[in-house]
C-alpha cells in the first residue's frame, strides 16, 4: 500500500457498489473523450500514449494483471514471470487487495475470476491505485489491464508545424 494515499487509511472505503459505478463513469467519460484516437503502451517504460489528431497525452501505467476469458483466470500483474521487473514491482501496489476489500480470495496471485465479477475487481484496483480508468486492453489474449495515472499533455509535432 505504499503508492496510496495517506488519505485512504483514516477514510472508510466506499462500498463496491459505489466503487463500480465510479469506475464505470470513468471509464465511459474516458473512451467518449478519446473517441479518435490511436494509443501505444510499453511495459518497459510503463507508459501508455493517446495520439490525438492535436495532442498527445502520456500516462503512467501500472499494470494490473490478465484475465482469460477462456478459462476465466485472473493473474495479477506483479506473478506475470513474462513482465518486465519494474513492471511486476509496480504491481506489487496492489498486493493485499483481498484483505483490504475483504475479498481474500484475491490475495491468491492467480484465481478464478468470471466476466461478471471482473469489473469489481477492476473497480477495486482502480481505487486501491487512485487511477483515472483501467485501460482493457482486449486485442491479445489474455487480455490485459493498466491503471492509467494522471496524464502529461504534450503537444503533437505536427501541431506546431502547422499554424495552429
Amino acid at each position: 500500500m505504499s503508492n496510496a494515499d495517506p488519505e485512504m487509511k483514516s477514510n472508510p472505503i466506499p462500498s463496491l457498489e459505489t466503487l463500480v459505478a465510479q469506475f464505470h463513469q470513468a471509464q465511459s467519460s474516458f473512451l467518449e473523450s478519446q473517441e479518435y484516437m490511436d494509443y501505444y503502451w510499453t511495459l518497459d517504460e510503463l507508459t501508455f500514449e493517446v495520439e490525438r489528431p492535436r495532442s498527445k497525452l502520456v500516462y503512467p501505467l501500472i499494470p494490473v494483471g490478465t484475465w482469460s476469458p477462456m478459462t476465466e483466470v485472473f493473474t495479477w500483474a506483479f506473478a506475470v514471470s513474462h513482465f518486465p521487473e519494474q513492471a511486476r514491482f509496480a504491481a506489487g501496489a496492489l498486493k493485499g487487495i483481498g484483505k483490504r476489500f475483504m475479498h481474500l480470495e484475491y490475495d491468491a496471485s492467480k484465481f478464478e475470476l468470471s466476466h461478471m465479477e471482473l469489473d469489481d475487481l477492476l473497480a477495486m484496483a482502480r481505487y486501491q491505485l487512485q487511477a483515472e480508468i483501467v485501460f482493457k486492453e482486449k486485442a491479445m489474449m489474455p487480455w490485459l489491464f493498466f491503471a492509467l495515472l494522471n496524464p502529461s499533455k504534450k503537444d503533437s509535432p505536427q501541431l506546431k508545424n502547422s499554424g495552429y
